[in-house]
């Protein structure tokens, strides 16, 4: 164990070029080996930022004559992970339409809609039979259950292992509570190892403000924002929003760029250049659109610093000085709005996280999906009805009982809905805090009988009120 540990840490080491460079914790740590071996399929679920991308790439450096499969949903992270395996040195191959063959390639990246395919099937059929197939990794796995409305294909995943070989699916914001469902749906084994890691990111303030209840409103507030917080030379800014005109008017607004997945946005500007091809893979947009995050990392012009985007731009694109990002209207689901504003603090720095909601939502109809609903109605509820930390409830829709609040860690950032408690002067200090979090169970969740079986909702409101009385109670004794 310890010769394969030692060996995985230099290959980490040679594929980051840093000799010194180490684990980012025991989890990642855990997860590199565990795919090493290929005994079992893995679970593997560490916050943004934790070296989830790190377990493919080691795992393909020490089987070079192997093929790894890396399956993504959206053509951004596809791309995201080109970037990251030009820059580490490793070569690649890009499985697309009308192809059945890996051609020998150690890494190999696709998305859902191909990898269902009967071509896909094929290759790797082919692979294993020649003993060259080393099994598949599903990046954003979480999107199995929430993205299934919109994108068909991710129902029929279950069927892409027809042969023996390792699963490993990877997220940063996998709920515990999805994590045997998730087994089950993907025909993994049963005993599939899970390793998981809090979500909890200290370096994010969260902020949310009173509900805009029109366009104009919500235009103004976000050139506000802008303009007050100047990003500096290396830092950069995200402004996300839920449609394309939205979208296109933002960028408008603040003269900076839009990108999206829409390839028919992109068609009218680039009509006079090429014979643009509405097909879902252009190779012309897709270099366009490659060209408009390039511009946004080098940002040599202050405007360039700052990107309109939709949710095609929430996964992946690791940029590690993300220090402010804005949620432009009301999200449909939590998901979606933790993977978004987990763009922001990658270099561990403090980072801003604005959500702004746009009048009373109508959330779009969901389907009658369990998991669907589940996410729309965690969002819901920390927007429209609910008072409590906005850490709590959002690390709490991903780690139940183990999400926290800004007020139990002396090293998170203070939300919005914090600030006027800390402003109160009742916050103790970090021994007692340490008492506190004593005084009820291992997260602040009071055992009590049929506590787990109550709604998430009021859970929070129970675990954040029994956080806070706590304080009260403490404040001022001598520990």
């Amino acid at each position: 164990m310890l010769n394969i540990e030692n060996a995985a840490l230099k290959a980490m080491r040679s594929i980051l070029r840093m000799p010194n460079c180490n684990w980012v914790s025991d989890k990642q740590r855990k997860a590199v080996l565990c795919a090493i071996k290929g005994k079992t399929d893995v679970l593997v679920a560490l916050p943004t930022g934790s070296g989830k991308s790190m377990v493919p790439m080691i795992v393909a450096h020490q089987s070079p004559t192997k093929t790894f499969v890396i399956i993504v949903l959206l053509i951004s992270l596809l791309e995201d992970w080109e970037r990251r395996l030009k820059n580490a040195g490793m070569p690649y191959g890009v499985f697309r339409s009308g192809i059945s063959d890996f051609f020998g390639s150690s890494l190999v990246l696709t998305t859902v809609d191909l990898a269902v395919g009967k071509e896909f099937l094929e290759a790797i059929e082919r692979s294993h039979a020649l003993d060259g197939f080393g099994g598949i990794f599903i990046d954003e796995v979480h999107d199995v259950f929430v993205s299934r409305d919109f994108c068909a294909c991710m129902r029929l995943l279950w069927g892409i292992r027809t042969l023996s070989f390792p699963i490993v699916v990877m997220s940063g914001t996998l709920p515990v509570t999805m994590e045997r469902p998730l087994i089950a749906e993907l025909n993994l084994q049963t005993n599939a190892v899970i390793v998981r890691r809090s979500s909890n990111r200290p370096e994010l303030k969260y902020i949310i403000e009173p509900p805009l209840m029109s366009q104009k409103e919500l235009y103004k507030r976000v050139k506000t924002i802008v303009r007050l917080r100047r990003l500096g030379e290396n830092e950069r800014g995200i402004i996300f929003v839920n449609t394309i005109y939205d979208g296109e008017t933002l960028a408008a607004i603040l003269g900076c760029e839009f990108y999206c997945s829409k390839n028919e946005v992109y068609a009218y500007i680039m009509k006079d250049k090429w014979t643009v091809n509405m097909d879902c893979y252009n190779p012309e947009i897709a270099a366009f659109r490659r060209g408009i995050i390039e511009r946004w990392r080098r940002g040599v012009e202050e405007i360039q610093r700052l990107l309109v985007a939709t949710t095609a731009f929430s996964t992946g694109n690791d940029y590690p000085q993300v220090h402010l990002v804005v949620l432009a209207t009301t999200l449909f689901d939590m998901s979606t709005a933790i993977q978004e504003m987990g763009r922001a603090g990658r270099d561990g720095k403090p980072a801003t996280c604005y959500i702004l909601p746009f009048k009373p939502a109508v959330f779009r109809q969901p389907v009658n999906d369990s998991w669907d609903i589940i996410d729309r109605k965690a969002m819901g509820h920390m927007i429209w009805n609910s008072t409590e930390c906005l850490r709590l409830c959002i690390t709490w829709h991903v780690d139940e009982e183990g999400g926290v609040s800004c007020l139990e860690d002396m090293q998170n950032e203070v939300c919005s809905r914090c600030c006027p408690i800390v402003k109160s002067s009742i916050v103790p200090s970090s021994r007692v805090l340490s008492k506190i979090r004593a005084t009820t169970d291992d997260h602040n969740v009071p055992k009590q009988p049929g506590c787990y079986e109550t709604p998430k909702e009021e859970r929070i409101s129970c675990a954040f009120g029994n956080l806070i009385n706590n304080i009260k109670l403490h404040n001022g004794v001598k520990l």
